[in-house]
């Protein structure tokens, strides 16, 4: 089957391209083309199933009420990402990330498999989409094959994939390959359009456009397409023209009114905020290259890349980025005479990826390789296009070199399936990943701290202390690291110093309700009531969904004898968000504290049915056994 397979793909490479040629179903049928890529998409991604939550995972979807309760899609639609946070002004308006969280955890609760399998489902449905938008754009089916095989096992997709806070990139893609795929469609003979075809381009393009922001290239990519690109462009006027485009530009400006409504302005957080006009450019012009590399040799793969402004023409990055473009404009010269199609798929990249190019716009890792999903695209199309084309020119050579041909490319999909796996692991766990990163990227002090609270977390405090004193040497106002050394010293007792650390905190950020908390719970250890009492208070106006805030007035009540203000402030959090376990495991505390040993076990086992997981809770049981109270 597969010689007859590499029989068919022997187009004439000027014969594809001078015109469109009919796809032959009878050879090979699309069915069995989408099953064969669906199995090399998902194949090497089987062993993320066994992945947990990591990195913001434990935060969006563990700690999130909005995604935990049908009654908060209001607020999912109407708020950034991190909103329930309360942690101020954020660029991340992602609607579609968060309902497609509710679903995953109404169906699965809050187990990480759930969300991974449906990771790798999704990244199935792009490759499949991949290969019908290639055929109804190139006219060519073994083009779209092979294009959506090397889109499947590229490992720089791993991130994407592999790790559930990434499913925006996926999700954008879905709608962004099925927005232009509608958009091809509306093209109807002489200059017509169809309809419904451009109902469900709107419907499609308004998905992705609450995926992610790069959905907004979409209307500018579909202009130069219908200019330039498409091949009745001589036979149409500018008004048929702008009547297959024109929605898609209204629908982005009312997308962009929305947002700035919501949010306050388009982008209004800058991480970078020192960074000049200049030096932004200079910096996109070196993530550029940057971006090109990592397409072409995806060897070294990190999940946090510390990103260097630059701010000099002579700077190696940038002299890289401009010779990178440089190559760039000779390519789109070249295919733009021979295989003007095969320009377009540049077009693709490079416009796709200039909106994460901006610093300012971005998080703290700039360079990200999940950024790579959609435009790598285009890059795939480019590269099975040459792929053909060699294979073409050796039609008339000795069999040898076909063979060596076939040879290289299933050693090529070896070695990529193979880097995927081994990738796929290093997000199996945040200790994991953590320390991983770090050997690959030692600068990166956020990744840093998270490793010191998974050390602290596994009870070894000394490890935990030394990595956050290392993030306080280059970072020294670091509200986070100051919170959790200041939560660290708490533990051992060290109260005075616990709450110093945590004052520092504040006043470094003093709209991070966290610091606040913890630093209530301190008050609390240490025997000052009020002063905990005004810190959860403080806490819960800034983060009013924060449970937290909640459970530590709970405690302040329970110490003050108040056992009815306790439960009530229990009972605010449990309104909240009913799906916490650390609700119930706070009121199991508080009643076992009173002697209410038969309610306290019934807290403790519904926060166990919540999350299975939970050490605390069942050592609290445990203690409960031992005629221990907490």
């Amino acid at each position: 089957m597969l010689r007859g397979y590499l029989d068919y793909l022997r187009e004439s490479p000027k014969r594809l391209y001078r015109r469109p040629v009919a796809c032959d179903a009878s050879a090979v049928p699309n069915w069995l083309l989408i099953s064969v890529l669906a199995f090399c998409a998902a194949l090497p991604y089987l062993n993320t199933l066994g992945n947990e939550f990591v990195y913001d995972d434990s935060v969006q979807v563990l700690e999130n009420p909005y995604i935990q309760n049908l009654r908060y899609i209001p607020k999912i639609f109407t708020t950034s990402a991190w909103s329930f946070t309360g942690q101020g002004p954020s660029n991340y308006y992602r609607p579609m990330m968060s309902f497609g969280y509710l679903l995953c955890y109404e169906v699965f609760g809050r187990s990480a498999l759930g969300f991974h399998l449906v990771n790798v489902l999704l990244h199935v449905a792009v490759v499949a989409f991949v290969f019908l938008l290639t055929i109804q754009l190139l006219q060519s089916r073994s083009l779209a094959f092979w294009a959506a095989a090397l889109f499947a096992l590229h490992p720089v997709h791993t991130e994407s994939v592999a790790w559930i806070g990434a499913v925006t990139d996926l999700e954008l893609t879905v709608f962004y390959l099925l927005t232009f795929f509608f958009f091809l469609r509306t093209a109807r003979p002489a200059g017509g359009i169809d309809r419904r075809m451009q109902i469900a381009m709107l419907i499609s393009f308004g998905l992705a456009a609450i995926s992610k922001e790069q959905a907004l290239t979409l209307p500018l990519l579909a202009t130069i397409y219908e200019h330039f690109f498409r091949p009745d462009r001589t036979q149409t006027t500018w008004s048929q023209k702008l009547a297959r485009y024109d929605l898609l530009w209204i629908a982005a400006a009312a997308y962009m009114v929305l947002r700035i409504r919501l949010l306050g302005a388009f982008a209004p957080f800058s991480q970078f905020s020192g960074i000049t006009k200049t030096q932004i450019v200079l910096s996109a012009i070196a993530l550029l290259g940057h971006y090109f590399w990592k397409l072409l040799i995806p060897a070294h793969l990190c999940a946090f890349y510390v990103f260097h402004k630059s701010v000099g023409l002579w700077d190696w990055r940038v002299l890289a980025g401009l010779a990178a473009l440089l190559v760039f404009t000779a390519l789109f010269m070249a295919l733009w005479n021979r295989a003007r199609t095969m320009a377009f798929g540049l077009v693709w990249l490079v416009l796709t990826l200039i909106p994460v190019l901006n610093a300012k716009w971005v998080g703290a890792n700039v360079f990200a390789e999940r950024y790579l999903y959609l435009p790598s695209v285009g890059f795939s199309w480019l590269v099975a296009w040459a792929g053909l084309q060699l294979w073409g020119s050796t039609e008339k050579h000795l069999p040898i070199l076909r063979k060596a041909f076939v040879a290289g490319l299933g050693l090529v999909a070896v070695l990529c399936s193979a880097r995927i796996i081994t990738r796929n692991a290093d997000w199996h766990d945040n200790l994991t990943l953590y320390e991983r990163t770090l050997a690959a990227s030692p600068d990166a002090h956020l990744i840093r701290i998270d490793l010191g609270a998974i050390y602290d977390r596994m009870g070894d405090a000394g490890d935990a202390e030394r990595e956050w004193k290392e993030v306080l040497q280059s970072h020294p106002d670091d509200a986070v690291v100051l919170s959790d050394l200041g939560m660290l010293y708490a533990r051992q007792k060290l109260y005075s110093l616990g709450a110093d650390y945590l004052q520092r905190a504040i006043k470094a950020d003093p709209h991070y309700p966290d610091a606040h908390i913890k630093l209530g719970f301190v008050y609390l250890d240490s025997g000052e009531l009020d002063e905990a009492a005004t810190e959860f208070h403080t806490s819960i106006k800034m983060a009013p969904m924060n449970i937290s805030g909640y459970a530590g007035l709970a405690y302040f009540s329970w110490k003050k004898g108040k056992i009815l203000d306790a439960e009530e402030q229990l009972n605010m959090a449990e309104a909240i968000n009913p799906s916490d376990p650390r609700v119930y495991f706070a009121r199991a505390q508080v009643f076992a504290g009173t002697g209410r040993e038969h309610e306290a076990r019934q807290e403790y086992e519904k926060a166990l049915r919540l999350d299975p997981e939970n050490a605390e809770a069942r050592a609290g049981l445990q203690e409960l056994d031992s005629g221990r109270h907490p």
